[in-house]
């Protein structure tokens, strides 16, 4: 650790040194990846990834012949310290590059597990359990073996009658890892954890605590990298969930929170409180949940990723959670609400006329009733778009790079004014996005 810190601060890597371990652990997969492969996939500029490399050779890390490669001593660090040990290293990297893959390995799980979720306890109505399907189950174990850091981190399930530990659990040993146990499972029914216990892996245990989230609790906090909650329905609910993953959480990890539609007033409230507690959200994906018998929720939820984050000014809240109003601070200096989103996967034919894209912005200005003031659309050569509409209450832009299928829209306004679930989804079908990343600024003075 000392080594990359070292490297960090030489290269002057503002991010994460999770940044530069990723680039470890993919030079560890391939053996020979090109610098600009290796700066992709740490999502770091080419000059980055030069200096990483450079480093690690002075370092005794990396050796340079004809290509660059890992010495034993950054093999032994992989290995031992990111949990590479004993890993399936061909099979990990198909379920990296090649969905089909991924699907047939999940699949191959999923089969093994059958018994043990036709047989899980009942869902219990008090506890606002609803099962999530079992295709639900592997889309939130694919989003945590696309994580290459998967083998070092320690995930938490902020209650797990879904289950998802299990099938990680599962996935992890078919993948051969041979680290010690990373997953842990905290929730009030004793009966869900007594069957986690006694279906768990023998080589890839979870440790269950019994836990009522709404009494305070004993825990070592900021020891978890991950926290997966799916929490009862209610605003108090979601936001009690997410105040006790915040206690387990380590700084700068992520949480993955779902909760169904709200309305822009309880959506606004809830997102409020979880910007106060230090977080950012940094993708939404709507529609992702799907449930067995969640018919108060309509059967699906979207599903939510937040960072922790420092932050020199956070304020919190003195007033209950419960019964905290929804007016505002009549000393608020907040001066508004800027959204950025990120759809990435868009077809280029949308993305390259300067008429097609134009039209799609008044169409959201209309929908949405922005007020525009002012607009101006430029076509760039060969290819790209950028375009300012500006509104009585701020501005609205787009730029596009069809090359990369890439679309980067800023919406900034003086109130929340819009329900931006539902700006989203129509942004969702205009484009046609694979993904969907969504984080919230508020404009203070």
């Amino acid at each position: 650790m000392e080594t990359l810190e070292e490297i960090k601060e030489k290269i002057g890597l503002a991010d994460s040194i999770e940044r530069l371990k990723i680039g470890l652990i993919y030079s560890y997969l391939y053996k020979t990846i090109s610098t600009k492969a290796l700066a992709k996939k740490m999502e770091v500029p080419v000059p980055i990834a030069t200096a990483f490399k450079k480093e690690l050779v002075k370092a005794g890390w990396m050796k340079r012949e004809s290509f660059y490669y890992l010495t034993p001593l950054a093999k032994s660090y992989v290995m031992n310290e990111l949990g590479y040990k004993g890993v399936a290293i061909d099979l990990y990297k198909l379920l990296l590059e090649d969905e089909s893959s991924k699907q047939v390995f999940l699949e191959k799980v999923k089969t093994s597990l059958l018994p043990v979720f036709e047989k899980r306890p009942v869902s219990k109505r008090e506890l606002d359990q609803a099962h999530a399907t079992l295709e639900t189950v592997i889309k939130r174990v694919a989003l945590l073996l696309a994580d290459p850091l998967i083998f070092s981190k320690k995930i938490a399930f902020v209650g797990d009658d879904d289950l998802v530990s299990i099938f990680l659990s599962k996935a992890l040993v078919e993948l051969g890892y041979e680290g010690n146990s990373t997953l842990y499972v905290y929730d009030i029914d004793t009966d869900l954890l007594m069957y986690i216990k006694e279906n768990e892996s023998l080589k890839v245990m979870i440790n269950v605590v019994e836990q009522d989230f709404r009494v305070p609790f004993e825990i070592i906090e900021n020891q978890m990298d991950v926290i997966f909650t799916d929490p009862p329905y209610t605003p108090e609910g979601i936001i009690t969930f997410i105040h006790s993953g915040e206690k387990l959480l380590k700084n700068k990890g992520k949480m993955y929170v779902s909760f169904n539609h709200k309305t822009p007033e309880v959506q606004g409230f809830i997102q409020n409180e979880i910007n106060r507690r230090g977080f950012n959200f940094i993708e939404v994906v709507p529609d992702f949940n799907q449930y067995l018998g969640g018919s108060i929720i309509g059967n699906v939820s979207n599903l939510y990723v937040i960072q922790k984050i420092d932050s020199i000014h956070l304020i919190h809240s003195s007033e209950s959670l419960y019964t905290r109003s929804l007016k505002k601070d009549e000393d608020s200096r907040r001066l508004g609400f800027h959204t950025l989103y990120d759809l990435r996967g868009c077809r280029k034919e949308l993305l390259t006329d300067v008429e097609i894209v134009g039209n799609k912005m008044r169409y959201m200005s209309q929908r949405f009733k922005l007020n525009v003031v002012e607009k101006e659309f430029h076509q760039f050569k060969p290819y790209g778009v950028s375009g300012v509409m500006v509104l009585q209450e701020s501005h609205f832009t787009i730029h596009t790079w069809p090359e990369h299928g890439y679309i980067a829209i800023d919406l900034f306004v003086c109130e929340e004014m819009i329900d931006e679930q539902e700006f989203l989804r129509e942004l969702q079908k205009i484009f046609e996005p694979t993904s969907c990343e969504m984080k919230k600024v508020y404009r203070e003075s």
